[in-house]
């Protein structure tokens, strides 16, 4: 009787050790799922921020260059655009130049015919 009782005892004892173990394990298994998803979540924003940097940092490299060119078209147009108005102001001073030569001429042919 003595013998089975401590038999009996021993495997209950056994059993109570095994079913903490289980229960411990499915809780570390539930805490470490927990921490892997809350990982996992946390590297995918950090990532996306990353991504939405490199993603910025392309888009303001290619605004850069946009407006390089379309600096550069502002620049050849402002450069035709004065030549063009270079250009009016020695045709109106070459026309004024001719037409004081020939006020001129006409002013002196006056003054030879008044002799």
């Amino acid at each position: 009787l003595q013998d089975l009782q401590i038999k009996n005892y021993c495997a209950t004892a056994i059993q109570v050790r095994w079913r903490a173990y289980v229960v411990e394990r499915r809780r570390f298994t539930v805490v470490y799922t927990g921490v892997a998803l809350f990982q996992s979540l946390v590297r995918g924003v950090i990532e996306r921020r990353r991504m939405a940097r490199v993603r910025f940092s392309r888009v303001l490299v290619e605004s850069n260059t946009l407006m390089r060119h379309e600096s550069f078209a502002s620049i050849v147009l402002q450069r035709w655009w004065r030549s063009q108005v270079a250009n009016q102001l020695n045709i109106h001073m070459a026309a004024t130049s001719i037409q004081s030569c020939y006020r001129g001429f006409r002013a002196y042919q006056n003054y030879v015919t008044l002799l």
